[in-house]
């Protein structure tokens, strides 16, 4: 299949490349690609040659698509079902971010998509979520509503995440990022109805800030 691959570790680096189809462990599910955005980590690399012939990774963080596959020994997922993912494919499980939680903020998380990771990301065919996330991080990847197209799910969330990492962002999206506002409207043009709840932690003093919101 087709992928768009970084090589080195040195800015820039893009190829479109022919790599194996994934191959699905007992745990791992895969998933068909439906839908995938293009994250400013991604422009920034776009037409630099790094002259590094060392591959390094598929890319594609943000993307949502349908299961193909499940090993013989998932049980909360199945064959069919329409997901989103966070793009998480590595947590330590250990650390005070990961016991609390906190998946996101573990020091050594590897991204699908990014940097480093082996499983594959958003910009090829199929995309393999690796079963040791799974077990420890149940929310890595989310069934999409009937209501949701693959597009916007690939761009909400993370637009959703970006909250969290985005200083001086109001909850209410009255601060001086905007970032807030987007999935809100997101949320509001799939006819959401329920409270949702956005965290943010201030990059300068570490803190959090929830806030809530209701759509529709």
């Amino acid at each position: 299949m087709k992928a768009l691959a970084r090589y080195g570790k040195e800015f820039g680096g893009y190829r479109m490349i022919d790599v194996p189809e994934p191959t699905c462990g007992p745990e791992d599910i895969i998933i068909e690609i439906k839908a995938a955005a293009i994250c400013g980590a991604d422009m920034k690399h776009y037409k630099v040659d790094n002259g590094s012939d060392e591959f390094n990774s598929i890319r594609g963080h943000e993307f949502a698509g349908e299961i193909v596959k499940v090993g013989e020994l998932v049980k909360d997922w199945k064959v069919g079902q329409r997901v989103v993912s966070d793009n998480s494919a590595h947590v330590c499980g250990v650390c005070p971010a990961c016991e609390q939680g906190d998946f996101l903020c573990c020091e050594n998380k590897v991204n699908l998509g990014l940097d480093n990771n082996t499983w594959g990301g958003g910009f090829s065919k199929y995309c393999k979520v690796p079963g040791e996330i799974l077990r420890i991080h149940k929310h890595a990847i989310w069934e999409i509503p009937e209501n949701v197209k693959y597009e916007e799910a690939a761009v909400l969330d993370p637009q959703l995440l970006q909250g969290n990492r985005t200083a001086g962002a109001s909850p209410s999206g009255t601060g001086r990022s905007r970032i807030w506002n987007r999935p809100l409207r997101t949320l509001r043009s799939t006819g959401g109805k329920d409270h949702g709840r956005c965290e943010h932690r201030d990059g300068r003093s570490g803190r959090r800030h929830k806030g809530s919101f209701r759509c529709g």
